[in-house]
């Protein structure tokens, strides 16, 4: 697979990254409860020369989350693991894959401008 078609793919399948991801303090971090996509997300990016991180636990199932807007508490029925995109691959994946929408792409582009 090229280099191109690479990116192309992590694009694609980067919308976990627009709906399940967060960029804050110099961390980029993707959330998922699904194992096989965050290791399919992490190879793809390794192709990409973009360092990852291992998986790591992140919420437990079984525990509570209290929504703040309309004040009820729900029970999680998996457990979500979290993959972190290393601080010294920013900059190549603001530049090679990115986010859609607006906000967290700027977000991203402060981060490596600083």
């Amino acid at each position: 697979m090229s280099y191109g078609r690479i990116q192309e793919r992590v694009s694609a399948d980067s919308g976990c990254f627009v709906s399940k991801g967060s960029i804050s303090g110099g961390s980029l971090i993707l959330y998922n409860t699904q194992s096989d996509i965050l290791f399919y997300i992490r190879d793809l990016l390794s192709k990409l020369n973009i360092e990852t991180t291992g998986l790591h636990f992140g919420t437990k199932a079984g525990t509570e989350l209290a929504d703040p807007l309309n004040g009820k508490t729900y029970i999680r029925n998996n457990d979500c693991l979290t993959l972190r995109i290393r601080a010294r691959s920013l900059t190549q994946f603001a530049r090679g894959v990115g986010f859609t929408i607006a906000r967290k792409q700027e977000k991203l582009v402060e981060h490596y401008r600083r």
